[in-house]
């Protein structure tokens, strides 16, 4: 996603657009595949990937830099399992 795109879509939010209906246009796509089909994960990837870059749209509209929610979303894809669980279960609540 292009920071030219995330403008339009900051600027849409500041506009007036409801946060809510920015959220829900992005639909996580079911699987198309079977478990045991080889592209499986590939066809997970092309599921979230929207849904990834609306989460770096609105933390920037937010005030967070792309490169800060690039660096965090990354570290918390490197933690550990443990760790990662507890942090999602703490933001949640």
């Amino acid at each position: 996603m292009t920071d030219a795109v995330t403008k339009h879509r900051s600027s849409a939010i500041a506009g007036g657009q409801n946060i809510t209906n920015f959220r829900s246009q992005a639909m996580i796509a079911a699987p198309r595949i079977s478990h045991d089909h080889p592209n499986r994960l590939h066809d997970c990837q092309r599921s979230i990937v929207t849904d990834l870059d609306n989460l770096i749209d609105r933390a920037t509209v937010a005030g967070w830099s792309r490169r800060e929610v690039v660096m965090v979303r990354a570290d918390l894809l490197d933690a550990e399992p443990e760790d990662a669980g507890g942090l999602l279960r703490t933001m949640v609540d």
